[in-house]
């Protein structure tokens, strides 16, 4: 029997989940369609969207094998950064790593920052999720204009396979980042 490609999904909330909506529904849709073709590996927050406790039943900070899902990893927001990230990632061995965010501070940028310190050089893919659509990009402009131009300077773009989930984002992801290698449009 082959081996089934690693996965690792870095995601800021998912399962049992359900305030931020459809990135939830969307992820969990991806893997179960490919479970069977690939081996999932989730990160993701101990808790909802706007919840301060974790989620009631879940073990924290370790990985927990999740029924037609693969394994989880809640992780609490004291424990989430940098070093864990790394150990993370050494740990899972992944073949791809998939990020359902663009401007997710814990859930793409540290965990970005961290892959680029390890010299990973394993598939990565990015999923932006309307984050780089004219109405989104509108709010907190200044922010994520100046994280986009530091972005660009760091040849990620270069490095990144991005998924769009239609034409217009694909064309946004152009937009912004005319170097990228590959942009998939799969809805």
């Amino acid at each position: 029997m082959v081996d089934k490609k690693r996965i690792l999904v870095f995601i800021d909330w998912f399962t049992p989940g359900y305030k931020a909506g459809g990135p939830i529904q969307s992820c969990n849709n991806m893997v179960r369609l490919f479970r069977n073709q690939y081996d999932f590996f989730i990160l993701t927050s101990d808790r909802d969207l706007g919840e301060t406790l974790s989620y009631t039943g879940i073990p924290v900070n370790t990985w927990v094998a999740v029924e037609d899902t693969g394994n989880v990893y809640y992780a609490s927001r004291e424990k989430l950064n940098t070093t864990l990230v790394i150990r993370l990632v050494k740990e899972v061995a992944p073949d791809i790593i998939y990020f359902n965010s663009m401007f997710s501070p814990r859930y793409t940028l540290q965990p970005l920052w961290a892959l680029r310190r390890m010299g990973f050089s394993n598939k990565v893919i990015i999923a932006p999720r309307g984050m780089l659509h004219e109405g989104a990009m509108m709010q907190k402009s200044l922010k994520k204009k100046l994280f986009l131009q530091t972005f660009r300077l760091s040849g990620w773009p270069r490095k990144l396979v991005f998924h769009a989930t239609d034409e217009q984002e694909k064309k946004d992801i152009l937009h912004y980042f005319p170097s990228v290698k590959s942009v998939h449009v799969i809805p």
